[in-house]
């Protein structure tokens, strides 16, 4: 998937709508119509295509986010390969670690303050 496909999978206001009421919790296609207010059919396409694509799952407990395929879609969009793991196990200390050395983060920034 492209940079270009993500960005049109998310182009859509029903799709994000759809993605953010499964992040926020809803868990079936009548549970998404009425958090997003989008009529039942805009609802199921809307999330027929996420499904399609592997960002929204379906399990026994119903609906659910795929956070480790829409951190892959993201990270192949972005043309940047795996994150490094430091072995801390935490993923808060992971991002930290991974972002410290970005510019406007941590020693670059104090140096250029210096």
């Amino acid at each position: 998937m492209t940079a270009d496909d993500v960005v049109r999978l998310f182009a859509d206001e029903r799709r994000v709508r759809v993605f953010a009421a499964v992040a926020l919790g809803a868990t079936s296609a009548e549970e998404i119509a009425e958090r997003t207010g989008l009529a039942g059919r805009d609802a199921v396409g809307a999330l027929r295509r996420l499904e399609d694509r592997g960002v929204v799952v379906s399990d026994v407990d119903g609906l659910a986010v795929s956070y480790d395929r829409f951190r892959d879609l993201a990270r192949a969009a972005a043309g940047s390969g795996p994150s490094p793991d430091h072995g801390t196990g935490d993923e808060r200390a992971e991002t930290v670690l991974r972002t410290a050395g970005l510019p406007g983060h941590g020693q670059d920034e104090r140096a250029a303050q210096g």
